[in-house]
């Protein structure tokens, strides 16, 4: 069987393909989870206030931050205002999920006052970090919990005999 490539000094969370998991290799594994886990808690912190800054900076815009709670690898999200006070924006639906980035986002970033747009594009650049971060987290979250329970399974049968 081939060698996997080296990892450059990244701690790889895969079993050697080589060894029977053990109990020691599962909770390594499980080391490794709780350290995404907590950093995947730490970006929620992080992103919490992110919304929190730009609320308390824009408290009536015509969009805001959000953090969605749904399995999507997109965790934070720019929604619409439905306040009917930005109708005249011309934006599509009542509190729809927008990218400033796209046709919306650029009808509703030319709404707003210059020094407003470019600070706003601040939060994007912001945002866009943070998202990326938080799935790649979230993926690594999501892996390694089923690894470990894979890697535990296969434990069990080795244990049994080979079942």
């Amino acid at each position: 069987m081939a060698q996997l490539a080296e990892t450059g000094g990244w701690d790889p969370a895969s079993p050697d393909a080589a060894q029977l998991p053990t109990r020691k290799s599962i909770v390594h594994l499980a080391t490794r989870l709780a350290t995404a886990e907590a950093r995947r808690a730490a970006l929620f912190q992080h992103g919490d206030r992110l919304i929190h800054e730009f609320k308390t900076k824009y408290p009536d815009a015509p969009a805001y931050l959000v953090r969605y709670a749904d399995r999507t690898l997109n965790d934070y999200r720019w929604r619409l205002s439905g306040h009917t006070k930005w109708r005249h924006l011309g934006l599509p639906g009542n509190k729809a999920a927008v990218e400033l980035t796209g046709e919306v986002g650029e009808k509703l970033l030319a709404g707003l006052p210059a020094a407003a747009r470019l600070d706003w594009l601040r939060f994007e650049a912001r945002r866009q970090a943070m998202n990326f971060e938080s799935a790649m987290t979230k993926y690594e979250v999501m892996r390694l919990r089923s690894l470990i329970e894979r890697q535990e399974l296969l434990r069990q049968l080795v244990r049994q005999g080979g079942a």
